[in-house]
């Protein structure tokens, strides 16, 4: 069974080696330590018999707007739908906080399409693209696609805490 919580300091090093691997590969944005403690009380860990499997943090960007950020899965226990709980609980954690959009910025499109995400183009992220993308190294290089879905605010879901099949 997948249990979804907050993050603690005592999990840095493990989201870390999770998210290397992503970055390695330039997939995510390089994090560090100090970074992720700065941003610990919005990131979340998936734990699989204990064992931390997956992370996602969310960022808000603005008063309506929150982004979905570093989402990273072990390679080794993909493919048991532990990314889109992590996006689920994210998209509840949204709710809760009355923010009526969340989006990601992505190359794995159809994985957020299943999600219940549209494409949308980077003028309607403008707030993203002054506070990271135009700092980004990498920005003139980028191809990564922005992702949005509009949340209800009424009615925050109970995620089923098992594996979802995602195909």
């Amino acid at each position: 069974m997948i249990v979804i919580k907050k993050a603690t300091a005592y999990d840095i090093e493990d989201i870390l080696v999770l998210i290397n691997k992503y970055t390695k590969k330039g997939l995510l944005l390089t994090q560090t330590k100090s970074s992720l403690l700065r941003n610990l009380s919005s990131t979340y860990v998936a734990l699989l018999d204990g064992e931390i499997v997956g992370t996602a943090s969310l960022y808000r960007l603005e008063d309506d707007l929150a982004e979905i950020r570093s989402l990273a899965v072990n390679g080794e226990k993909s493919q048991r739908g532990i990314g889109k709980q992590l996006v689920h609980h994210l998209i509840n954690e949204t709710k809760r906080l009355q923010i009526s959009r969340v989006m990601a910025t992505t190359d794995t499109t159809i994985f957020f399409e299943k999600c219940g995400f549209h494409e949308i183009p980077a003028s309607e992220v403008s707030s993203k693209l002054e506070k990271d993308c135009f700092q980004c190294k990498d920005f003139s290089l980028c191809h990564k696609k922005f992702m949005i879905m509009e949340v209800s605010k009424n009615k925050v879901d109970k995620v089923k805490q098992e594996s979802i099949n995602i195909s």
